[in-house]
C-alpha cells in the first residue's frame, strides 16, 4: 500500500510536510509508550487525527478512542490476541451505542477491495463531511491517507477527481452545494438511498458513478452495487470481496469477514460471525434486505418497511420520513414527515392511497421545515420519540 505522510489541516488548509508528521508521530509515541493511556479524538483535525493513529500503531496496544463520550463505556478489558487500535463508539440511531473492538486488520484488510469495488484511481481525493469521531469519518480519513490518497471534509477543497463518501441524508441537504463537476464518485453509507436522490445526482452529474455501501458499525461492509435509480425496495448490491452471508433460522442476515469487529470495550472476544438486525435472503452473492429490525412498522396484523412508503412519496417532496408511533387498536399507526411537498396534502393521500395498500398509507402527514437528523442519518425511534412529546406541528 502506498503511505501519506503529508496530512492537510482543517485549521489552516495547509499540507504538513512528511518530516513534520514523523517529528510529531515519534513525539507523540514517546508520550503514549510513558503514560499507557488512551487516545481520544477530540479534535477533528485531520493531522492531530493521523500523528494520532499512527502513535497508536507505533504502541500497538493503546486504544484509540472516538468520541470522548465513548470513555464513560470503557472498562479495562483482558488480554486479547488482537490488541485494539480503535474502540468506536456507535450512533445509537438503531439500539443503545456499543464501544466497538476495533483491530487494525479489521479495517486495513478492507482497503484495497474499497478502491477495487468503487473503482477508485489512486489520484482521486476522497470527501466525507462525517466528524471524525464516528466510524465513516475516521474510515475515510485513513483509508484516504493509508492508501496515499488526499482527503478532505471542505467543500472548498475537492479536487478536480474527487470520490464522496456520505451518508444520502447529507447528499440530499447540499444537493446544490456540491461542484459536481468535479466528482467522479458517490459511495453512499449508512441508510437507503431513494430512487429519485440517485436521479437528482445522475441529473446533476451524468459523468458520475455512484455507488451504495450496506453494512453496520460491526460487519463494515457487507454488500455493495451501483446506482442506476430502478432499483426495486430492499435490493443492495452483491457481496463485499471475502464476505460471506448466509440467514439464521429466523431470518436475518449473518456475517463472516475479515472485517468484523472484535467484540464490544468491555467484553472482547475473537468474532467470527455477526448476526444483523436485518432480515433479507442471500441468493449466489446477491443480498436483499426484507426489512430491518428497529425500522418495521407493524399495523393491524401487517409488518412491512418504512422505505416502501417513502419511495412512493419521494418523487413528489424534497425529502420526507415515515415511522411508527404507538396505537392502541393498530399497535402502530404511520406517521409522514415531508418538507418541500409540491401540492397539497390531500392530493398527496390520495396518490398514496391509488399507490399503496390500505394499511400503509400514512394516518397522518405532517409537513416540515426540514427532517430532523441524528448523525446525518433519519433515526426513527428518535423521531417516534419527538412526535410523543408534541414535537412536530404542521408548517404547510
Amino acid at each position: 500500500m502506498a503511505f501519506c505522510d503529508k496530512v492537510v489541516t482543517t485549521a489552516t488548509g495547509e499540507w504538513l510536510s512528511p518530516t513534520a508528521v514523523r517529528h510529531r508521530v515519534a513525539v507523540r509515541s514517546k508520550e503514549l509508550r510513558s503514560s499507557r493511556s488512551v487516545v481520544v479524538i477530540n479534535s477533528d483535525d485531520e493531522a492531530n487525527v493521523w500523528v494520532d493513529w499512527q502513535a497508536t500503531l507505533a504502541n500497538y496496544q493503546v486504544p484509540f478512542v472516538g468520541p470522548t463520550s465513548a470513555l464513560q463505556h470503557f472498562t479495562p478489558a483482558p488480554v486479547h490476541s488482537q490488541p485494539p487500535v480503535f474502540l468506536a463508539l456507535t450512533s445509537g440511531t438503531t439500539s443503545a451505542p456499543k464501544v466497538l473492538w476495533r483491530t487494525v486488520a479489521s479495517w486495513t484488510a478492507g482497503f484495497a477491495a474499497c478502491a477495487t469495488s468503487f473503482a477508485l484511481s489512486p489520484q482521486m481525493t476522497i470527501f466525507c463531511p462525517s466528524p471524525l469521531t464516528t466510524t465513516l469519518g475516521l474510515h475515510s480519513l485513513i483509508f484516504a491517507l493509508t492508501t496515499g490518497r488526499p482527503f478532505t471534509r471542505q467543500l472548498t477543497a475537492i479536487g478536480e477527481q474527487t470520490a464522496l463518501f456520505v451518508v444520502p441524508a447529507y447528499v440530499q441537504q447540499h444537493l446544490a452545494d456540491f461542484p459536481w463537476a468535479k466528482i467522479r464518485r458517490v459511495i453512499l453509507c449508512g441508510g437507503t438511498t431513494p430512487n429519485e436522490l440517485v436521479r437528482q445526482i445522475k441529473a446533476q452529474a451524468p459523468h458520475c458513478r455512484v455507488f451504495e455501501a450496506y453494512g453496520t458499525a460491526e460487519t463494515s461492509f457487507i454488500a455493495t452495487q451501483e446506482r442506476t435509480g430502478d432499483e426495486h425496495a430492499g435490493q443492495v448490491g452483491r457481496l463485499f470481496p471475502r464476505v460471506r452471508a448466509t440467514t439464521t433460522a429466523d431470518g436475518r442476515l449473518q456475517v463472516q469477514s475479515p472485517y468484523l469487529y472484535a467484540g464490544t470495550a468491555a467484553h472482547p472476544q475473537q468474532v467470527t460471525t455477526v448476526v444483523t438486525d436485518d432480515y433479507g435472503t442471500v441468493a449466489g452473492q446477491k443480498v436483499t434486505l426484507r426489512g430491518r429490525a428497529h425500522d418495521m412498522i407493524s399495523h393491524g396484523g401487517n409488518t412491512f418497511l418504512p422505505q416502501v412508503i417513502e419511495t412512493v412519496v419521494a418523487p413528489w417532496c424534497g425529502q420526507c420520513a415515515v415511522f411508527g408511533v404507538p396505537d392502541p387498536t393498530y399497535e402502530e399507526r404511520v406517521v409522514l414527515l415531508v418538507s418541500g411537498l409540491q401540492g397539497t396534502v390531500a392530493a398527496l393521500r390520495t396518490r398514496l392511497q391509488h399507490d399503496l395498500p390500505a394499511y400503509m398509507v400514512p394516518a397522518e402527514i405532517i409537513r416540515v421545515a426540514a427532517i430532523p437528523l441524528h448523525n446525518h442519518k433519519i433515526a426513527r425511534k428518535v423521531l417516534c420519540q419527538q412526535y410523543l412529546q408534541g414535537g412536530f406541528h404542521d408548517e404547510g
